[in-house]
Protein backbone atom coordinates (compact mmCIF):
# COMPACT_ATOMS: atom_id res chain seq x y z
CA UNK A 1 0.00 0.00 0.00
CA UNK A 2 3.36 2.28 0.21
CA UNK A 3 3.21 2.90 -3.36
CA UNK A 4 0.06 4.97 -2.80
CA UNK A 5 1.96 7.37 -0.67
CA UNK A 6 3.85 9.31 -2.82
CA UNK A 7 1.13 9.09 -6.08
CA UNK A 8 0.15 12.70 -7.28
CA UNK A 9 -3.21 11.63 -8.21
CA UNK A 10 -2.06 9.91 -11.13
CA UNK A 11 -5.24 8.21 -11.16
CA UNK A 12 -9.13 9.38 -10.08
CA UNK A 13 -9.65 6.53 -8.00
CA UNK A 14 -8.18 2.99 -6.84
CA UNK A 15 -9.95 -0.29 -6.04
CA UNK A 16 -8.26 -2.34 -3.09
CA UNK A 17 -9.29 -5.66 -2.25
CA UNK A 18 -9.92 -7.65 -1.31
CA UNK A 19 -10.98 -6.18 2.06
CA UNK A 20 -13.36 -8.99 3.54
CA UNK A 21 -13.99 -12.41 2.77
CA UNK A 22 -15.18 -13.11 -0.43
CA UNK A 23 -18.93 -13.54 -0.80
CA UNK A 24 -17.91 -15.70 -4.14
CA UNK A 25 -15.41 -17.61 -2.11
CA UNK A 26 -11.95 -18.68 -2.58
CA UNK A 27 -10.44 -15.03 -1.22
CA UNK A 28 -9.52 -13.78 1.90
CA UNK A 29 -8.90 -10.26 3.45
CA UNK A 30 -5.25 -9.16 1.92
CA UNK A 31 -5.02 -6.01 4.01
CA UNK A 32 -5.31 -5.20 7.94
CA UNK A 33 -7.79 -2.69 9.51
CA UNK A 34 -3.99 -0.80 10.42
CA UNK A 35 -2.58 -1.08 6.73
CA UNK A 36 -6.19 0.67 5.18
CA UNK A 37 -6.31 3.10 7.68
CA UNK A 38 -2.63 4.35 7.40
CA UNK A 39 -2.95 4.07 3.12
CA UNK A 40 -6.29 6.01 3.11
CA UNK A 41 -4.83 8.79 5.58
CA UNK A 42 -1.35 8.87 4.11
CA UNK A 43 -2.53 8.72 0.58
CA UNK A 44 -3.80 10.99 -2.22
CA UNK A 45 -6.05 8.82 -3.94
CA UNK A 46 -9.14 7.69 -2.95
CA UNK A 47 -9.60 4.30 -2.53
CA UNK A 48 -12.75 2.31 -3.18
CA UNK A 49 -13.58 -0.89 -1.28
CA UNK A 50 -14.14 -4.03 -3.06
CA UNK A 51 -14.02 -7.99 -1.96
CA UNK A 52 -16.61 -9.07 0.59
CA UNK A 53 -18.59 -6.02 1.14
CA UNK A 54 -21.81 -6.58 2.30
CA UNK A 55 -24.88 -4.22 3.66
CA UNK A 56 -23.79 -5.16 7.11
CA UNK A 57 -20.06 -4.02 6.18
CA UNK A 58 -20.91 -0.71 4.58
CA UNK A 59 -20.74 1.73 8.05
CA UNK A 60 -17.21 -0.20 8.48
CA UNK A 61 -16.02 0.69 5.09
CA UNK A 62 -17.33 4.02 5.78
CA UNK A 63 -15.68 4.25 9.21
CA UNK A 64 -12.49 2.88 7.44
CA UNK A 65 -12.00 6.09 5.52
CA UNK A 66 -12.94 4.54 1.94
CA UNK A 67 -14.01 6.83 -0.48
CA UNK A 68 -16.78 4.32 -1.61
CA UNK A 69 -17.50 0.30 -2.18
CA UNK A 70 -17.93 -1.48 -5.15
CA UNK A 71 -20.90 -4.28 -4.95
CA UNK A 72 -21.16 -7.00 -6.69
CA UNK A 73 -22.36 -10.62 -5.49
CA UNK A 74 -24.24 -9.11 -2.84
CA UNK A 75 -26.55 -7.76 -5.35
CA UNK A 76 -26.03 -9.78 -8.00
CA UNK A 77 -26.33 -13.54 -6.33
CA UNK A 78 -30.00 -11.85 -4.80
CA UNK A 79 -33.00 -13.89 -6.31
CA UNK A 80 -34.77 -10.02 -6.74
CA UNK A 81 -31.07 -7.84 -7.50
CA UNK A 82 -33.26 -3.96 -7.49
CA UNK A 83 -34.71 -5.09 -4.46
CA UNK A 84 -31.26 -5.96 -2.74
CA UNK A 85 -29.81 -2.52 -4.13
CA UNK A 86 -32.31 -0.30 -2.94
CA UNK A 87 -32.05 -1.85 0.76
CA UNK A 88 -28.53 -1.44 0.44
CA UNK A 89 -29.37 2.60 -0.57
CA UNK A 90 -31.68 2.54 2.72
CA UNK A 91 -28.78 1.40 5.11
CA UNK A 92 -26.32 4.20 3.70
CA UNK A 93 -29.15 6.37 4.41
CA UNK A 94 -29.59 5.12 7.82
CA UNK A 95 -25.94 5.39 8.57
CA UNK A 96 -24.97 8.09 6.95
CA UNK A 97 -23.12 7.28 4.31
CA UNK A 98 -22.90 9.23 0.97
CA UNK A 99 -24.35 7.56 -2.12
CA UNK A 100 -22.90 9.67 -4.68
Amino acid sequence: LSHLYGNKKDYSYVFLGTIFDRLSGGYNPGYGEHSVRAAIANGNIPLIARGGITQELLPKCHDLGFAGVALASCIWEKPKAVDAWCEILKSCKEHDIPTT
